[in-house]
């Protein structure tokens, strides 16, 4: 793995601190390495070929490789390694007539055999991608086409998608793990479509094989067919808190009422919505809409929104303000609390709202101040979680 890594193109060629999560990649590809060298050795000892169950788990890793993106160079480089480990311990065991001639021709032989690999790897990912892109039809395709309000029937049949009469919505935002921080543009990419198929795994082993999952970025949406069994929204907040341990990140879903399956793109809109407003305060978990009936109602668009979002900017603009004034609001206006919060002292949360209310207007500490404070809040709240969505 240290060679790998010193020589890999995709690994040297980043910051430490941006490569890929190599922790997690040193698990991944020293567990396959190990049950590789393993069932060689085996074969060498039994004089055997590798059967087609013994090679089932290397060829499904394989396909999952490539369904996040990996250059096939990368995967065939870091198994040719594993070869070399097994031909240079055979070698320093068994003690050849001439070792030192025959382990230089070997290593000149495994060298060249991957700068070929590499070549012919490469060569052949191009090609296989672009073929392969233009004739793709997925379950996720379903989910896509259903929430956008195509025609579904033929490509389900296609693919084998049993479709429900109605579904249950959620839209899913999806938080950064660590390897996608880490990363370069392309790592980032891999790492993206490694946390989307891993989400997809866990949500289908979750809330069952027929949960349609319309995701291709960090935030999409989850259709749940209506059963006679659930969807239940507890098993449903078990399923997200696995998830959300599983990826280390967060993961927050809101809930829109079952619905038939033409009903879904009004449906996925307002569980975009609910989203959007929730995002700004909630970390994880299940959003309900009773949960941010306020925010909603006072995020509606109308002919106060414009006024509303701009009337705390000139509060934005300095250092410390709006802040302090979302904190003085969320602790129920109790100066003491607020001043804890921050790490100053109370005087200071009294200087920094005096000095709001003589940008805005506003005095916070009035029934009339505190709505129209709030409200304007929440509306660049809901700007916040729109423009996060894209």
């Amino acid at each position: 793995m240290d060679t790998y890594v010193a020589d890999s193109p995709l690994y040297r060629s980043s910051p430490t601190e941006r490569r890929h999560d190599l922790d997690a990649l040193y698990r991944r590809v020293t567990q396959t390495g190990r049950q590789a060298g393993y069932l060689l050795l085996d074969c060498l000892e039994d004089r055997s070929e590798l059967s087609e169950s013994q090679l089932s788990p290397f060829v499904r890793r394989a396909e999952e490789r490539a369904d996040e993106g990996l250059p096939i160079s990368e995967f065939l480089d870091a198994h040719l390694r594993i070869i070399d480990v097994v031909q240079q311990t055979l070698l320093e065991q068994l003690h050849p007539v001439a070792p030192g001639l025959v382990a230089a021709a070997l290593a000149h032989l495994r060298s060249e055999g991957r700068r070929l690999v590499r070549a012919v790897g490469t060569a052949y990912q191009r090609e296989y991608v672009t073929v392969h892109a233009r004739d793709a039809e997925t379950a996720t395709d379903v989910a896509l086409g259903l929430v956008h309000g195509r025609p579904v029937e033929e490509t389900a049949e296609r693919v084998g998608v049993r479709l429900a009469a109605s579904y249950v919505t959620l839209a899913v935002a999806i938080g950064d793990t660590p390897a996608e921080v880490r990363a370069d543009d392309l790592g980032r990419r891999i790492g993206t479509r490694r946390k989307l198929r891993h989400a997809t795994e866990l949500l289908h082993g979750g809330l069952g094989e027929h949960v349609l999952v319309a995701m291709t970025d960090s935030r999409g949406h989850v259709l749940l067919p209506v059963t006679s069994q659930g969807p239940a929204p507890g098993e449903l907040e078990e399923t997200l808190d696995r998830l959300a341990d599983a990826l280390g990140t967060t993961v927050i879903a809101s809930w829109e009422d079952a619905c038939a399956r033409t009903d879904l793109p009004a449906a996925s809109r307002r569980a975009d919505r609910l989203l959007d407003v929730a995002l700004p305060t909630r970390e994880h978990g299940l959003v309900r809409r009773s949960d941010h009936l306020l925010e909603l109602q006072l995020t509606v668009s109308t002919e106060a929104s414009g006024p509303l979002r701009t009337m705390l900017d000139s509060v934005a603009r300095e250092h410390g303000l709006l802040e302090t004034l979302r904190v003085f609001v969320d602790q129920d206006l109790n100066r003491t609390r607020t001043a804890r919060t921050l790490g100053v002292h109370p005087n200071t949360v009294d200087n920094r709202l005096t000095r709001v209310e003589a940008l805005t207007g506003l005095d916070v500490r009035t029934s009339r101040g505190l709505m129209l404070v709030g409200a304007a809040l929440l509306t660049r709240d809901a700007d916040a979680g729109r423009a996060r969505r894209g």
